[in-house]
């Protein structure tokens, strides 16, 4: 696992906003796992599975790492 930024890859976390996708929305609280930490930590690559698919690139302020992992 690899560690650039403040939230390293594998890690388990979840929106902090309403993010759209492609026409549809991933509601606050979304958990999704980060496969790809962006220039230190400046924005993430987040995959989601429920409530649809989705990878999704996005800053430090869109998502909080979950304490339970």
């Amino acid at each position: 696992m690899l560690s650039f930024g403040t939230i390293p890859e594998c890690s388990v976390v979840h929106t902090t906003k309403v993010i759209n996708v492609a026409g549809r929305t991933l509601p606050i609280g979304t958990q999704g796992a980060v496969v790809h930490v962006y220039a230190r930590g400046e924005a993430y690559e987040v995959e989601f599975v429920h409530p649809f698919p989705a990878v999704v690139t996005l800053c430090p302020r869109d998502i909080r790492a979950d304490a339970r992992h």
